[in-house]
């Protein structure tokens, strides 16, 4: 009997074992996730000033797209007044930490909770309509919010924005200098990553998806999309609003531009150059945002000109974004190794 015919000879290619791959992805994780956190725990220590706070600024936005894509790039809603929670969060931590408590666990779970309400009513509004009246009303919505931060001006400040706002606390230790403040980024940062990556990747969010894909198919079971989407925007909008309170945190100050169009539209750009449907891809379009726009200062009175130059590129060669083409990408050349492998 050969050595193929025997039940206990050992497999031919023990590489290409299932387990053995698993095995390996799981060797790559570990890996990357410890060289992360050494690289998180000592960017403080070797960066300058004006790139730890760029990193923090970054984080921020990251988070506050990685939020819109939930809703954009799984729910497949277009919203143009997502910045309207951004706006709800840094609002609510910054009054209640003015007038109240700076405590952190008082005004984190503050904002978190008004971006989660009006995330599901903005979305009960909106959803009774077809795309680009729901596209009509979210911006309208946005609009609202710029009109009732200027009437309670008492509070939020007016025009000229909610400012001398307190370092947040927790218990008697305070956030009070860039290095703090950043190691509290990144802590909710990745908190708030993973809760997102275990909503998309639960039965909710395949739910969400197929809503996304079929929405005849989802509610010929007995699923009602609209429900569903409205949970999706309230998850959506608080993740927003831990941003908006994060910004408060960090820039001390909030005003109502935060609320209006262009912060929502910049969402959108950060979302679709990252690449919709990939919370990863967020980040990296948060930071080639940011980063682009801190660049081009240096080098033109006209840096949103060309950031609209970037963007129309980008819809129209790179519509899957960085994180998309690079997959399709590496599809493609994957399976030209395999053909030529096979010809040989």
């Amino acid at each position: 009997m050969s050595a193929v015919e025997t039940p206990d000879a050992p497999p031919e290619f023990p590489d290409y074992a299932p387990g053995h791959e698993l095995e390996t992805k799981t060797g790559r994780r570990l890996v990357v996730l410890v060289v992360v956190l050494a690289l998180v725990a000592l960017w403080p220590n070797i960066a300058s000033d004006r790139n730890l706070s760029s990193s923090i600024t970054i984080l921020i936005l990251g988070l506050f797209a990685m939020s819109l894509d939930l809703i954009m790039g799984y729910g497949g809603l277009p919203t143009l007044g997502h910045a309207l929670f951004f706006a709800f969060g840094g609002y609510g931590a910054g009054i209640l930490a003015v007038r109240v408590t700076d405590q952190v666990f008082v005004t984190l779970p503050f904002a978190v909770l008004v971006g989660a309400i009006g995330g599901y009513l903005v979305a009960k509004l909106a959803l009774r309509t077809r795309l680009m009246q729901f596209m009509i009303i979210t911006f309208a919505m946005s609009g609202l919010g710029i009109a009732l931060i200027d009437r309670l001006d008492e509070y939020t400040g007016g025009n000229d924005g909610l400012a001398a706002i307190p370092p947040v606390r927790l218990g008697g230790f305070v956030f009070d200098s860039p290095v703090r403040v950043f190691y509290l980024v990144v802590v909710l940062f990745l908190v708030s990553w993973y809760l997102m990556r275990r909503i998309v990747g639960s039965a909710f969010g395949r739910m969400i998806v197929g809503i996304r894909d079929n929405p005849v198919r989802v509610s010929s079971l007995g699923v009602e999309p609209n429900s569903q989407l409205a949970i999706l925007f309230a998850l959506g909008g608080s993740f927003a609003a831990l941003a908006g309170a994060l910004h408060v945190y960090w820039f001390k100050f909030i005003g109502p531009t935060s609320a209006g169009f262009a912060f929502s539209a910049d969402g959108l750009f950060m979302v679709l150059i990252g690449g919709a449907g990939n919370l990863f891809g967020g980040l990296i379009g948060a930071a080639l945002v940011h980063t682009g726009r801190e660049r081009l200062v240096e080098f033109t009175d006209y840096p949103n000109m060309f950031l609209g130059i970037l963007f129309v590129l980008f819809v129209l060669f790179i519509p899957g974004g960085i994180i998309g083409t690079s997959r399709r990408l590496a599809g493609q050349f994957k399976t030209r190794r395999t053909a030529r492998s096979g010809q040989q």
